[in-house]
């Protein structure tokens, strides 16, 4: 019964860390295509926080992390590219 339950949360964690990889995804493509500035720097804050999710997700695979690294790497050059100056 352990081993079946340890199995289930191992398949939860993966499912989820792979939902979370697609919405740092969107939020990146979001971003590009938004119109304005400040919906720009929101969905790149989501998206860098999606992607740090995936990082930090010791479940995560390889692949998964490389993905999340290019996707925190977009998401903060818009972030830099929106913030404004003061």
């Amino acid at each position: 019964m352990t081993n079946t339950l340890a199995a289930d949360a191992t398949d939860v964690a993966a499912l989820s860390t792979a939902h979370t990889l697609a919405m740092a995804r969107s939020d990146i493509h979001s971003a590009v295509n938004a119109d304005t500035d400040h919906r720009r720097h929101q969905y790149a804050l989501s998206a860098r926080d999606h992607a740090v999710t995936v990082l930090l997700e010791r479940t995560s695979e390889p692949s998964q992390r490389e993905h999340a690294e290019y996707y925190l790497a977009d998401a903060e050059a818009i972030i830099a590219a929106t913030t404004p100056i003061s």
